[in-house]
This record gives C-alpha cells, sequence and structure tokens, in this order.
C-alpha cells in the first residue's frame, strides 16, 4: 500500500518536470497559455458530456427507469471537472 502511495506521488512530480521541460523549450509565456488553453478545452468538453448525461438521466427518468449508471458517469464528470 505504501508504494502505490509513493507512485501515486510521483505523477505530480512527473507533471512539474514535464512542465519545468517545456516550458524551457517554448518559453514561460507560450506554457502559461498552453496550459490554460488545454484547461479551457477540457472544461468545455466537460460541460459538454455533462448536458448528454443529463439528457440520458432525464430520459431514463421520462420512461420509468432508474439512471443508476449516468448518474455515476455525473459523479465522475463531477470529478474530473
Amino acid at each position: 500500500m505504501l508504494r502505490i502511495i509513493g507512485l501515486l506521488l510521483l505523477i505530480p512530480l512527473g507533471d512539474m518536470l514535464l512542465l519545468v521541460i517545456v516550458a524551457n523549450a517554448l518559453g514561460i509565456a507560450e506554457t502559461v497559455l498552453l496550459v490554460v488553453l488545454t484547461g479551457l478545452i477540457g472544461l468545455l468538453l466537460v460541460r459538454a458530456e455533462g448536458r448528454y448525461t443529463l439528457a440520458k438521466i432525464q430520459k431514463k427518468l421520462a420512461a420509468g427507469e432508474p439512471p443508476t449508471d449516468e448518474v455515476l458517469d455525473g459523479a465522475l464528470l463531477l470529478l474530473a471537472g
């Protein structure tokens, strides 16, 4: 279990190292712009998928079925956002 936690802590470290490498290659301003741009694209994708999931939930409720999978999808989208 301790090894898994250690591996999970290496992910942000690798992310920071990658940002430093990209910043050295492109420049600081371009790297910040790239990070902001990818964040905005991710936001738009999560919003679009959230609307689609909400429509699926409403469709299932109108059919009288429990929207179990759709609620789980919505919760995971919330965590992803």
